[in-house]
């Protein structure tokens, strides 16, 4: 049982961490530098509009809706 969190908790840091790479990018990419206020801003925002997808998904799942 402990092997399959272990792989689990491993499995969502590696999701988490090409989340944040792909943040980390579209910030960027809007001219926002890491370490500024604007940047972190738009980390926020990322996570926030991200965080509430997944909510949405698993509000439909739980009513039996497909997300798509």
């Amino acid at each position: 049982m402990a092997l399959l969190l272990a792989g689990s908790t491993s499995a969502e840091s590696q999701a988490q961490a090409k989340a944040d790479a792909r943040d980390d990018a579209k910030c960027k990419s809007y001219g926002y530098q890491p370490g500024t206020l604007n940047y972190s801003d738009c980390q926020d925002k990322l996570t926030e509009m991200r965080d509430q997808s997944d909510r949405s998904a698993l509000a439909g799942r739980l009513l039996g809706r497909s997300p798509f």
